[in-house]
């Protein structure tokens, strides 16, 4: 064999390698935001529950180094008759990696000034400076892609 394939083929195999880590490393500190919810851009339309409309205006993620997470979401409801209100949803909890995807556990309990709610976990993967997020909300499938706001 000649030396620049043997490099080659092992900088290859370098890669591989890195790229099949079982991805239990701490998630780096950084923050993301929301741009769009099953490809539409915000404020995206979600599954109509009975005679109110609703729609995702903001989500926003903050990683902690310590594998913390906070998240700051923002629903706005229009009933077919009654006035249109907006929902702050604070969500904070542990974050941690399993395989190629990271789970954020949220603490279930009030946050004073929100919408108290208990979310199931919900699974992110990392796609280059894109976290996405399938969510139990949307219909099957149906992704959440958040942007790097912060490295």
């Amino acid at each position: 064999m000649r030396p620049s394939f043997v490099r080659c083929a092992t900088l290859v195999g370098i890669g591989v390698l890195a790229a099949c880590s079982d991805g239990t490393g701490p998630i780096p500190e950084s923050s993301y935001a929301l741009r769009s919810v099953e490809g539409r851009p915000l404020p995206a339309p979600l599954p109509s529950i009975g005679t109110v409309n609703s729609s995702l205006v903001a989500d926003s993620i903050h990683f902690f180094a310590d594998g913390r997470f906070t998240r700051v979401r923002i629903r706005r409801d229009v009933p077919v008759n009654g006035p249109t209100t907006e929902f702050r949803e604070d969500l904070r909890g542990d974050a941690r990696r399993m395989g190629g995807a990271i789970v954020l556990d949220a603490v279930c309990g009030d946050t004073p000034g929100s919408l108290a709610i208990c979310v199931p976990p919900d699974t992110a993967r990392r796609l280059g400076a894109i976290l996405e997020i399938g969510n139990s909300f949307l219909p099957p499938g149906g992704r959440l892609l958040f942007e790097t706001v912060t490295p």
